[in-house]
């Protein structure tokens, strides 16, 4: 005779039912706080699979990460350098204003 979990009997289905749902919300719970972490690739190979199943199957979180996502998508665009005149100029108009300073009374 072969062992049988006891989940695995029909009468506590509802049982596995519930295991499931719990994990389901621990994951819920879990997601949101590793998702830059997932995106800047530092979860280990289980915790992504987690973040990848919990993300197939919940809307919210599936939102939440695509929205995270092109969030930093936008704001590496942001990354580049102020062109030097820019940088010039600020030098320049601080170094007015101290000047200025100087000559107050």
């Amino acid at each position: 005779m072969e062992a049988v979990s006891l989940l695995d009997r029909p009468r506590l289905a509802p049982l596995r039912r519930l295991r499931g749902a719990i994990a389901h919300n621990l994951d819920h719970l879990w997601a949101p706080s590793h998702m830059d972490d997932y995106l800047d690739n530092e979860l280990s190979h289980e915790q992504r699979r987690r973040m990848e199943h919990h993300v197939d199957e919940c809307p919210q979180c599936s939102q939440a990460l695509t929205a995270l996502r092109t969030l930093l998508g936008g704001l590496t665009g942001l990354r580049r350098r102020a062109p030097q005149t820019l940088v010039e100029n600020v030098i320049e108009r601080l170094r007015a204003e101290a000047a200025r300073e100087e000559r107050r009374p």
